[in-house]
């Protein structure tokens, strides 16, 4: 009765079989369990049963942990006489080749670590943090060798560059917009780093259809590159973004001239009025634009300029109505004072026919910017990672297809 019983825990607790407990005892912090085989031992090369034993080894291999406590189970794995083998080693029983640990290990580890730092998961696992390391990444490996036949067919997707390390170290990501989960993670944001990515995923891209990407240059010249007849939407936001930066620096040459006190107080009344958009103003913004539009018009008329580019956006207007009001836009601003303002405009109608692209398919990149604050999030947490290939697993363990949940 007493054997069923640790056979049955041995199956329950760690996923054990053809073992029985024969003995248990502790050794400072971890609790070990001497084993007994109940198996028929196997040939390692032609799967067939060993005529007779010739030697035996010990191993002790990590199982889990119980009450923090770390949990070790001790056997004998055998060499045996092998009919067509002559002497050779058994199939390990319990690992994958000389692991040490057993078979389901690589399975309790990932959640924790998918959840938790490697510090903090060695602390609960009892383990070294080199050997939660060292577990997650052979399991994430495992996993990741079918990772391409997890990915499914993509036709609308992101791209952005994400920060991995100091010193303008950066990772080009690429999401997919039908679920916002990462399909994969690229060293560098080169035009060739982002090119191997695209190789490597075509198969699952023959159908792409539109990529969105803010205005970096490597990522357009790409995509044309190897998918002509992709579409490449230019972020609305990043657009917005950069207006927002030449409203900025036009705020500032003109407040250069003024006086301290004049300056002090344009500053504090008029940069952040500036740079909101006019559906977010509070009551007191819309106080201070109207104190800006009876004291200073140069600022105001900039304001509405500014506003009056971002409504086409907001607008139902099909590409090409956009087209023809930016051109519009284009006209009026040209003919201002505004310097930086007219450097934006021109900027804009260099690259028009891939912003006009929004208005057929409206997708931005706030999924990717979305997607990047959860790898920051990553980042922190490990505080960094030296090995790219470890940190892209662990990225794909988070929030791409490398796990099923």
């Amino acid at each position: 009765m007493t054997s069923d019983i640790t056979i049955q825990l041995l199956e329950n607790m760690f996923n054990i079989q053809d073992f029985s407990i024969i003995n248990s005892f502790r050794e400072e912090q971890k609790v070990i369990l001497e084993l007994d085989s109940t198996r028929v031992h196997i040939c390692s090369k032609c799967n067939q049963p060993f005529k007779s034993i010739y030697d035996r080894k010990k191993r002790r291999l990590y199982a889990g942990s119980l009450n923090i406590n770390p949990i070790y189970v001790e056997y004998y794995q055998v060499r045996g006489v092998c009919t067509n083998c002559n002497i050779i080693s058994e199939i390990p029983p319990l690992s994958y080749g000389k692991r040490q640990y057993i078979k389901p290990v690589g399975s309790i580890v990932i959640q924790y670590t998918k959840h938790l730092d490697n510090t903090s998961a060695s602390k609960l696992l009892g383990l070294s943090k080199s050997s939660v390391y060292r577990i997650d990444k052979e399991y994430l490996e495992d996993l990741a060798k079918d990772y391409e036949s997890k990915i499914p067919e993509i036709t609308r997707a992101g791209v952005d560059e994400v920060a991995v390390r100091k010193g303008h170290k950066y990772g080009t990501v690429f999401i997919n917009h039908e679920d916002s989960r990462v399909v994969w993670i690229q060293s560098g944001r080169t035009k060739k780093a982002y090119k191997k990515m695209l190789t490597f995923l075509k198969s699952k891209l023959k159908n792409l259809e539109a990529v969105s990407m803010d205005f970096w240059k490597a990522f357009e010249t790409g995509t044309t590159e190897l998918f002509p007849d992709c579409k490449i939407i230019y972020d609305r936001f990043h657009l917005s973004k950069i207006l927002n930066s030449h409203v900025e620096n036009e705020r500032r040459i003109y407040q250069r001239n003024l006086s301290d006190d004049d300056r002090k107080r344009m500053k504090k009344h008029s940069r952040w009025v500036l740079l909101k958009r006019k559906k977010n103003l509070t009551t007191a913004n819309w106080e201070h634009l109207e104190e800006l539009k009876s004291q200073n018009m140069h600022l105001f008329t900039m304001y509405l300029l500014k506003e009056s580019f971002l409504t086409i956006f907001d607008s139902s207007n099909d590409r090409e109505t956009a087209r023809q009001a930016i051109y519009d836009w284009y006209d009026i601003v040209i003919q201002t004072k505004y310097s930086s303002l007219r450097s934006f405009a021109k900027r804009v109608l260099k690259r028009l026919n891939f912003i006009l692209n929004w208005f057929e398919i409206p997708i931005s990149n706030g999924k990717s910017e979305g997607v990047n604050n959860v790898i920051k999030t990553l980042l922190k947490r490990a505080y960094g990672y030296k090995d790219f290939d470890y940190f892209r697993l662990k990225v794909l363990q988070k929030c791409g297809y490398l796990m099923n949940d």
